[in-house]
């Protein structure tokens, strides 16, 4: 995550040094634009610097959507955007990991938390349609789950438990005394869309996330190709202190980044259904 902060302040000081060398005359074209006369001004971006055209697409994005109708469906599009902005960078700079997680932080928990009816900026009208599709998640397998762009391939997802203190990878071993990165512990088949996005969601919220090597390991210094997400089984305090047990879910960085990409896409797309649902 630091590394990923220090790209972003790179593209900043890059962006400063380039505008004050010729984009300044550009970047205030771009800003008096009035609405009529943006999508002239859009096709000059690709003109720019490639430091300076980042900053300027985000920018851009900004004043032409404004203040959102929709936060909860609509801030996941303007999340994907941004995905697609910057991914490349990470790609080349090898953290694809910490950036799927830097966006899957806020686009699976915002809208899971507003269609919560206690929430207090629940509508019960306007929200129906995503509490409907959120609710139906429980039904659908999570390898077939509508929010897909692509399902996914054999072995990029896994979820078994882990029983017992989770520091040391290298000791993980499920209730049957197996290893519960194995393939004979996998049970991502048969898991539910919910479960599965309850394990990320729970791991995300209290940074119970392990970067792993391609043999499954934690070792410092090793390439991160696996993404552990670990919950909690026990959830009273009764509980937790008969035993210690852990729901865990295993992804490829690259696979991790593709359910995030396909989630934000699904959720956006919700607000136009709905309005076609209106029109028709």
């Amino acid at each position: 995550m630091c590394r990923f902060n220090e790209i972003i302040a790179e593209i900043l000081c890059s962006l400063f040094v380039r505008l004050s060398m010729g984009s300044v005359k550009f970047f205030r074209t771009a800003r008096g634009a009035t609405t009529k006369s943006r999508p002239s001004a859009r096709k000059s971006i690709d003109k720019q610097p490639i430091v300076a055209k980042y900053a300027i697409d985000l920018w851009f994005m900004e004043g032409v959507m404004g203040v959102p109708d929709r936060f909860a469906v609509e801030y996941p599009r303007r999340a994907l955007e941004l995905i697609e902005m910057l991914e490349t960078s990470a790609r080349e700079k090898s953290l694809l990991g910490s950036f799927g997680l830097l966006a899957a932080s806020a686009v699976l928990t915002i809208p899971f938390e507003r269609m919560r009816t206690g929430h207090f900026l629940h509508d019960n009208e306007r929200d129906a349609d995503l509490v409907k599709h959120l609710k139906a998640l429980e039904k659908a397998a999570f390898l077939k789950a509508p929010f897909w762009r692509k399902a996914p391939e054999d072995g990029e997802w896994r979820q078994s438990r882990i029983m017992g203190n989770v520091d040391k990878a290298h000791r993980w071993l499920d209730q049957d005394g197996r290893d519960p990165r194995s393939e004979e512990a996998n049970t991502i088949q048969t898991r539910k869309a919910s479960q599965v996005l309850r394990v990320l969601r729970n791991a995300l919220a209290h940074g119970n996330i392990i970067y792993l090597d391609r043999d499954g390991e934690e070792i410092a210094g090793n390439q991160m190709v696996y993404m552990a997400f670990l919950s909690r089984y026990e959830e009273t305090a009764e509980q937790c202190e008969q035993a210690e047990t852990y729901r865990l879910v295993i992804a490829t960085e690259d696979a991790f980044l593709h359910f995030v990409k396909s989630w934000a896409g699904w959720i956006a797309d919700l607000d136009l259904d709905r309005r076609v649902d209106s029109a028709a």
